[in-house]
């Protein structure tokens, strides 16, 4: 498997990190290739139509180019943002999930996403609880999964020039993650969601380069729920991420609520 990361030129240490995670957990057959990510520097000067922010243009651009540079390399080939980090069962469940569907039957498999609906939250970790003890895995077809996030997405080497040409639009108005689950929602795009999650955000994600700090809260509820979700999760870097919530975050009910529901999905209770 082709592996292309994006990261800026002056995030040297999110460079090391991802590197040194990727070469630790990579099995035979793996491999991982830089894109330098486009960043404001870059957009100085130059008119790039679009309603959205600039620093969301650039990431647009940044997967852009990750998708050109996939198509000179041979098979499917996985993007990542540079705050991925990888287990030791990444690689198999990956390649596991390519293996479950016939070539022309999928476009873009996701390693990891972003979902938003506590409803489907709680439908997703009860899939994991029951699934992981097994070994095994699901692909959601994420027609039905409202979703966001585009950290590790796999595309199908058919797909490849598809998708450039997609993406490669203007105006920008739609982040890239936005616009890539608006091809999905209109079946431009077939694409299915692995679950136990295959990748996670590392610690390093932990401070986004792209959201605004103002609704920081959101961002520390998705990557929590994402790390929970992981195929190789550490409950602990998820519990650490969601202490950083401050006290007063939690509204009363919410608070009562979220203890009830944790007490019905505990494996010490009894069932009546």
């Amino acid at each position: 498997m082709e592996c292309f990361y994006i990261n800026v030129e002056a995030a040297a240490e999110r460079r090391r990190v991802i590197e040194e995670n990727f070469h630790t957990y990579k099995v035979p057959g793996w491999f991982l290739s830089r894109t330098r990510a486009v960043d404001l520097n870059d957009l100085a000067g130059v008119a790039i139509r679009g309603r959205i922010r600039e620093v969301e243009k650039a990431c647009h651009m940044s997967h852009r180019n990750a998708v050109e540079e996939s198509i000179g390399a041979p098979g499917h080939a996985l993007i990542l943002e540079d705050d991925t980090a990888f287990g030791p069962r990444s690689c198999a469940a990956i390649e596991r999930a390519v293996a479950s569907l016939p070539e022309d039957d999928w476009d873009l498999l996701f390693a990891d996403a972003m979902i938003g609906d506590p409803v489907l939250m709680t439908r997703l970790l009860m899939m994991r609880r029951e699934l992981e003890p097994l070994g095994r895995q699901v692909l959601l077809p994420l027609t039905e999964w409202p979703h966001a996030g585009a950290a590790a997405y796999i595309i199908n080497q058919r797909f490849k020039e598809r998708l450039r040409a997609l993406v490669n639009i203007a105006p920008l108005d739609l982040p890239y993650d936005i616009l890539l689950r608006e091809y999905v929602m209109r079946g431009e795009i077939r694409a299915f969601l692995v679950v136990p999650f295959p990748l996670m955000p590392g610690i390093q994600g932990d401070e986004s380069q792209i959201q605004p700090v103002q609704g920081i809260e959101t961002d520390i509820i998705w990557n929590g729920f994402r790390r929970l979700m992981a195929l190789d999760r550490d409950l602990g870097s998820a519990r650490a991420l969601i202490a950083r919530l401050p006290d007063d975050f939690i509204d009363d009910e919410s608070a009562i609520f979220a203890r009830v529901l944790g007490a019905s999905l505990s494996n010490k209770r009894v069932m009546k």
